[in-house]
């Protein structure tokens, strides 16, 4: 297995390649993430044109492997703590405290993945989320979140400055009747599709 060290990203690594031929016929080779024997992580080209697109692998030994893939304008994701998709955001928060101090912390714990006690704080203090995820970019219409089914202004959701093909959402700030109410699921809908649900633990 091998993972991406430089950036640009590379268009191969262990000797494996990956080209995307969009509906158009037009065939681009994606930068890689990483590689290993069961799993391909790669960043589809900026330009590919929408509709079915065939992915064609090229290992070091030549052979090569064929599929397809929808390509929409948004396909929303959040990434998550555990690297499933699922439980704690992999996400931090941002308190502003009444008198402007500022203080960010993670949503969980690096070395355990377990959510950690967001504090909303006294009255007049406040805390926006700040996520991550992909697929979101291209929106057209509009980006709108929830928090335990209560719905939070979002901020921003753009690409990400440094890291290739992510991008940042930042919501908030969090209502004050979230605290006390523990784990919460965290929605977000882009152009009326709805990315896989994560969640935050407000004390």
């Amino acid at each position: 297995m091998a993972s991406a060290t430089t950036v640009p990203l590379p268009t191969e690594l262990l000797g494996i390649s990956v080209e995307v031929i969009d509906s158009q016929g037009a065939a681009r080779r994606a930068q890689l993430f990483y590689v290993s024997p069961s799993q391909i992580n790669y960043l589809i080209p900026a330009t590919t044109a929408l509709g079915q697109a065939t992915v064609r692998v090229t290992t070091g030994a030549g052979t090569t492997i064929i599929g397809t893939i929808q390509i929409d304008p948004v396909a929303p994701s959040l990434y998550s703590a555990n690297a499933r998709g699922n439980g704690v955001a992999a996400a931090f928060y941002l308190h502003v405290a009444a008198g402007g101090e500022r203080m960010e912390s993670l949503l969980f714990d690096p070395a355990t993945a377990a959510a950690v006690l967001v504090n909303l704080g006294p009255e007049g203090d406040q805390v926006f989320l700040v996520l991550f995820g992909t697929g979101i970019r291209g929106f057209q219409i509009g980006v709108t979140a929830t928090v335990g089914g209560e719905t939070v202004p979002v901020l921003a959701a753009s690409p990400h400055n440094e890291f290739a093909g992510l991008d940042q959402i930042n919501i908030g700030p969090l209502p004050r009747t979230l605290i006390g109410r523990g784990e919460l699921t965290i929605v977000l809908t882009v152009d009326g599709r709805t990315a896989n649900t994560v969640t935050v633990l407000i004390q």
